[in-house]
């Protein structure tokens, strides 16, 4: 009974070295059990089956997308060029398992899985014409936002975040196909929007914001002939300028600009106005040496001095010129009238005519220049020189009150070799363009004036 249990041992042993011998010679050049690669069941197969499997396997299958908004019809893998080039990693695994019992494989529940998805490529141009389509069915894609600094009338500055888009970034999507196809999975979509660059919480950005608080929170109030002009906080950002070392400062260039728009709003200089003369009712005036501006040269550099102080402040700005006087109206309700029609000449203080004279002006050839001006420079007695045309010569005239009023040599002063005033005087014994004032009229005309009257000289 003995010699027979061994006998049967024997045999199972040869028929189990047999089994072993025959089973390591069909594995030789096959797969072993419950082998897989990129999740395709390659078990007693050959490379080259398992090659051709692998091919089959991907050329057969359906990707499904899921994208809120956009419809998605499923695509085939050739419809995307999807193939996998797995020759080299199929040889690298059959060497492998030669390592190994091959029964290890006949026993084991533990599967030997491989997701090469280097091993997998998705052609490109096959990809966006795929991505074409889809636009052309749902409408074309837009870019991300980058977070950027914005203004806000409640909050001021802040950083705006960036916002993400729906273009797509290739190169993720592919990744996400891929992944799909390994794994049987549907390919999220929206995993492959393109993100901003730039996010709120980009350091550059915050330390940008920081600055742009501390240069930017103040406002500057002009007061212009009684009206404000407000210099925002928004404004003054937009005349903030990055350098290349990352620092900001102000582009007085925009500075000048901005005050030239407020120059053409309220500055009088070099302007016609309409007046309402004593005779002739309404006439126009011509521009003169009235007028004022502001000055943008200096008022550029007070602008960028309150900047530095960083302090919210109303006040006047630099103004050149003649005529401010907190008001659009720099002829107001003082000055002085020359009517070259009538010959006349009147003084209104306050509104009121306290003056009222005949006159000789320009004769022709030498006429008074009509225009808007102002009294500049008052002198008694002076002493006028010049060249009068009319003779050839030169001339040296004395007079007990001279009112300069423009830059060329016009001016009002007594005239006593004047034989009569008003009227055609003007015709045949007019000046060489001041306004010629009887004498004693004069010295009351000369006790009303003052630098800056306004003097309007018409026809």
């Amino acid at each position: 009974m003995q010699k027979k249990i061994v006998v049967g041992m024997i045999v199972l042993v040869v028929l189990g070295l047999v089994g072993y011998l025959m089973g390591s010679q069909y594995y030789a050049e096959r797969y072993y059990l419950n082998t897989e690669f990129a999740a395709v069941d390659i078990s007693n197969l050959t490379q080259a089956e398992a090659a051709d499997k692998l091919k089959e396997s991907f050329s057969q299958q359906t990707i499904n997308f899921n994208e809120a908004d956009r419809a998605w019809e499923p695509l085939n893998a050739s419809d995307l060029g999807i193939t996998i080039q797995a020759d080299e990693a199929l040889a690298s695994l059959m060497s492998e398992q030669h390592k190994q019992n091959w029964l290890f494989g006949a026993v084991t529940d533990t599967q030997i899985a491989y997701a090469p998805q280097e091993l997998i490529t998705i052609d490109d141009k096959q990809l966006q014409e795929a991505l074409t389509a889809n636009n052309q069915a749902n409408g074309e894609r837009f870019l991300p936002t980058d977070a950027k600094i914005s203004y806000s009338e409640t909050e001021g500055y802040l950083i705006e975040a960036g916002q993400t888009g729906t273009e797509l970034d290739n190169s993720v999507l592919k990744e996400q196909i891929i992944q799909a196809v390994l794994n049987q999975e549907v390919v999220e979509v929206s995993q492959a929007y393109l993100q901003p660059s730039i996010t709120a919480d980009n350091p550059s950005l915050v330390q940008e914001l920081e600055q742009i608080q501390a240069l930017t929170s103040m406002e500057i109030t002009l007061t212009i002939a009684g009206y404000e002009e407000v210099i925002t906080p928004e404004m003054i950002y937009s005349w903030l300028i990055l350098d290349e070392n990352g620092e900001y400062y102000f582009d007085q260039e925009m500075i000048y600009d901005y005050l030239g728009t407020l120059n053409d709003a309220y500055a009088t200089y070099d302007d016609y106005r309409n007046f309402t003369s004593t005779l002739q009712g309404d006439v126009q005036l011509l521009p003169g040496t009235l007028g004022w501006s502001i000055d943008r040269e200096a008022e550029t550099e007070n602008i960028l001095n309150d900047l530095a102080a960083g302090e919210s402040v109303t006040r006047e700005p630099a103004i050149v010129g003649i005529g401010y006087n907190g008001t659009l109206d720099d002829i107001a309700g003082s000055y002085i009238e020359v009517d070259m029609t009538y010959q006349m000449m009147y003084v209104y203080i306050d509104g009121v005519a306290v003056i009222s004279t005949p006159i000789v002006t320009g004769q022709i050839g030498t006429n008074t220049v009509p225009g808007a001006y102002a009294i500049w420079n008052m002198e008694s007695p002076s002493e006028l020189t010049g060249f009068n045309p009319r003779t050839g010569v030169d001339y040296v005239q004395p007079v007990t009150y001279w009112l300069a009023f423009d830059y060329t040599g016009q001016g009002i002063h007594d005239a006593n070799w004047q034989p009569t005033f008003g009227g055609d005087a003007y015709l045949t014994n007019g000046s060489l363009g001041c306004i010629n004032t009887p004498p004693d009229i004069m010295a009351q005309v000369y006790e009303y004036a003052y630098n800056g009257m306004p003097v309007l000289v018409f026809q």
